[in-house]
């Protein structure tokens, strides 16, 4: 916008030309218009542009006019102390309701909560097999020893040799991975069973005895931690929600992370459980005297009165003829409107903590005393039990929890607390050893999960495609069909198909109505029979996310998934490792699952059923 200087002579001139132009035209009778248009008098227009203030009283009287003088205090921040109660984090809990002590010094959140048990695959036998080796607590003569540990436990063969009618579906998959077999056929007589040296007592070796104890003690807490095998039977996954549950508590406080799978866990990620209305007991309370600074942010109005707006500040987006902007406008305004007001304190909280502002005293430039005490908006009233004092945090806020189960009991108070969980801020990523793609197929009315990728066994992982075509060719090949079984009349027009058959990798999940279940419809996890070696098998996933799980007595447990985690576009979960450092400069490795749409929709094209035309051959 241009901004030209006006001068008061030349004003006046311009009007009294207008005034005796406008008596001529009265006498004339004939309307008029009038139009006051600035012009510089230079040929640069530096000067006109800077705004100079040749008249101070007529700005001052421009100011008055357009409200500027109606502030009630310009008074500036010079001194704020603040009152802190801090509650530390004392456990951790699960979904199941299991507690257990936590502290933020020692393991990072994540890896807590996303850790998976590795399942016991040739990979991890031939791995730990090799750490042990490699300890520095064992004898000296350790070819003497790796004698001893091949003939006490050997590695059996990871492709059992069964005879052709008694073969599997499940030794048909094995059979089809080319590097499980070159994997056996390198460590198969160079290396020992690493898990069955875990389930061992004692190694028999004469030579060094208790050093070798020892060194088989230090292996099975390695192991432990490396597998997670026994040593922690928590479990945070949820397989109905396809998400993490984590539950954080405090001598009298618990925040709930009902719904996590993100890959970033922070305060966001979780919500009060119950309201809090004072400081706990076992709060550690801290006064902070800071002076504070002006925020800012981008898209602010600048403070100054005639300086030019930056480039950043873009409204462009806005749109007030949209009913759902109401709350972005009431946002921008209040950006626009009291962004000068806006003052910030640092301050330090350690990781692992719930902190609580107790009290705000302010100091401005005129020597007024400003005190702010929040818990006057926690306090009860005594004639309503039930209800409560609103505070401001109540009206709005950017940073504050809420009850969990704010909607099933109408009440969005805010929590007078804050949560800063023990979380990483970087972790590293490698490729998905797992990936299961969830897909809805309207025409069959059920849900498929898709195993896109599965682990190789052998440390990495394999295209689920290849493998299921490679598999479906093995079982064509076998199958031997006799002719005189095949009823074919010629003068048939068509053929009736009882059901085609689907790619290995696709398991069904069909819609079942469970009692007493809140959800009108869940999805169970089904099985597509095979003929294969004269019988129907069921097809089992390969994946350790839709693995088959037994309870003591050696029965399935069933696999659910509530209806609403499935997108109508997809929903891809993954099994990512993920390697950190946390601040006390250990390093923890995990495999953890992360869910995330992924925008594909597909058709199995399974048929039963049907009636297909039958295929003539064209007459000569």
């Amino acid at each position: 916008m241009a901004k030209v200087v006006f001068e008061r002579r030349f004003i006046f001139d311009h009007l009294n030309t207008l005034f005796d132009k406008k008596e001529k035209l009265l006498e004339r009778e004939e309307g008029f218009f009038t139009k006051i248009e600035p012009r510089n008098r230079k040929a640069d227009y530096t000067e006109a542009m800077s705004f100079e203030v040749y008249d101070p009283l007529w700005m001052l009287g421009r100011q008055r006019q357009f409200g500027r003088f109606q502030g009630n205090n310009c008074g500036t921040t010079v001194q704020t102390k603040i009152r802190l109660f801090t509650s530390p984090l004392v456990k951790v809990g699960d979904k199941d309701g299991r507690d257990k002590a936590f502290s933020a010094e020692s393991d990072p959140l994540e890896y807590q909560v996303e850790r998976r048990p590795r399942p016991i695959d040739p990979y991890v036998r031939i791995e730990s097999a090799l750490h042990f080796l490699s300890m520095k607590s064992l004898p000296a003569n350790k070819a003497a020893l790796l004698k001893v540990l091949l003939r006490q436990f050997p590695l059996d063969p990871f492709i059992p040799d069964k005879p052709l009618n008694d073969r599997t579906l499940e030794d048909v998959k094995l059979g089809a991975n080319l590097k499980l077999d070159k994997l056996y056929r390198y460590y198969g007589k160079r290396c020992f069973d690493g898990y069955k040296l875990f389930l061992a007592n004692r190694i028999s070796f004469s030579s060094s005895q208790v050093n070798l104890d020892k060194a088989l003690a230090e292996y099975k807490a390695w192991f432990r931690k490396k597998y997670l095998v026994d040593g922690d039977t928590s479990n945070y996954w949820s397989d109905e929600k396809l998400g993490y549950q984590v539950k954080l508590k405090t001598d009298g406080e618990r925040f709930v992370a009902d719904d996590y799978h993100t890959g970033k866990l922070s305060w966001y990620s979780f919500d009060s459980d119950g309201q809090k209305e004072t400081a706990s007991a076992q709060s550690n309370s801290t006064v902070l005297t800071a002076l504070p600074t002006p925020a800012t942010f981008p898209a602010a109005p600048n403070r100054r009165l005639w300086e030019f707006e930056n480039r950043r500040v873009q409204f462009n987006d806005w749109r007030n003829d949209d009913v759902t902007a109401l709350a972005s406008s009431v946002i921008l305004q209040y950006t626009m409107m009291y962004s000068n007001d806006w003052m910030i304190v640092p301050v330090e909280i350690e990781a692992g903590t719930v902190l609580q502002v107790g009290e705000i005293t302010i100091k401005d430039s005129f020597g007024h005393v400003f005190s702010i005490d929040t818990r006057q908006h926690y306090e009860l009233r005594d004639h309503v039990p039930q209800e409560r004092n609103v505070g401001f945090q109540d009206r709005w806020a950017i940073f504050a929890h809420v009850d969990y189960k704010a909607y099933d009991k109408s009440d969005f108070r805010t929590h007078p607390g804050l949560l800063f969980p023990p979380t990483l801020q970087r972790v590293e990523q490698g490729a998905p050893i797992e990936e299961v793609q969830f897909l809805r197929d309207e025409m069959a009315n059920m849900v498929w999960g898709v195993e896109e990728r599965v682990s190789d066994l052998c440390g990495g992982s394999l295209d689920s495609r290849s493998r299921s075509d490679k598999v479906l060719s093995i079982i064509d090949e076998e199958r031997k069909v006799d002719d005189r079984d095949v009823i074919a009349p010629a003068d048939a027009d068509y053929s009736f198909l009882i059901q085609n058959r689907v790619p290995l990798h696709w398991i069904p999940f069909i819609p079942q109505n469970l009692k007493g279940n809140p959800r009108d419809i869940v999805f169970r996890r089904g099985r597509m029979p095979i003929w294969y070696n004269g019988d129907y098998q069921p097809v089992r996933p390969s994946s350790q996310l839709l693995g088959v799980k037994k309870d003591a007595n050696g029965k399935v447990v069933p696999r659910y998934i509530y209806e609403e985690e499935i997108q109508g576009y997809g929903t891809k979960v993954g099994l990512y490792p993920q390697r950190t450092r946390w601040f006390n400069g250990t390093s923890f490795t995990w495999v953890g699952y992360e869910k995330k749409i992924s925008g594909t929709q597909a058709n199995s094209g399974l048929m039963f059923d049907t009636l297909l035309d039958v295929e003539k051959p064209a007459e000569d």
